[in-house]
């Protein structure tokens, strides 16, 4: 009999907005995107970890990069690309109804997760999660299960 429903954040429950900023500032700032891309997802994955901040990460990119930006604009529009998705909120909503508790698993940066909370309250959807960011392991490394 099922008890519980997990779900992934990113990419599920809420929209990833990795891809989508790497392309927005290869865009803005002429940058090959191949090349930030791969600068995001190895960093990133850092992050999901705990190794560094969102802050430690921003200056590393414009130091790589050369862009003339400032830390507060590249993070707000990091930010903003991460939505809900509604019919996976509904869904969570309605299993919690059901009497089913729901959580969620998170590859997370600290910073992000903390916007999500703040901006989307996600945890008055879930029962229980975990963020990677906390707990020093990512999906789809065994521990974090």
């Amino acid at each position: 009999m099922v008890k519980a429903v997990v779900f992934d954040c990113g990419g599920v429950f809420v929209v990833d907005g990795v891809y989508m900023m790497s392309e927005a500032v290869s865009i803005e700032f002429s940058l090959d995107y191949e090349s930030v891309k791969k600068f995001f997802i190895e960093n990133f994955r850092r992050m999901f970890v705990g190794d560094f901040g969102e802050y430690v990460f921003w200056e590393k990119f414009k130091n790589q990069f050369n862009v003339d930006a400032s830390i507060e604009y590249l993070s707000d529009k990091l930010h903003g690309y991460y939505t809900v998705h509604e019919p996976v909120k509904e869904l969570a909503i309605r299993l919690k109804a059901a009497g089913y508790k729901v959580g969620f698993l998170s590859n997370s940066v600290k910073e992000i997760a903390d916007y999500a909370e703040k901006g989307y309250k996600i945890n008055e959807f879930f029962d229980f999660g975990v963020y990677s960011h906390e707990v020093g392991v990512r999906k789809p490394m065994k521990e974090i299960y």
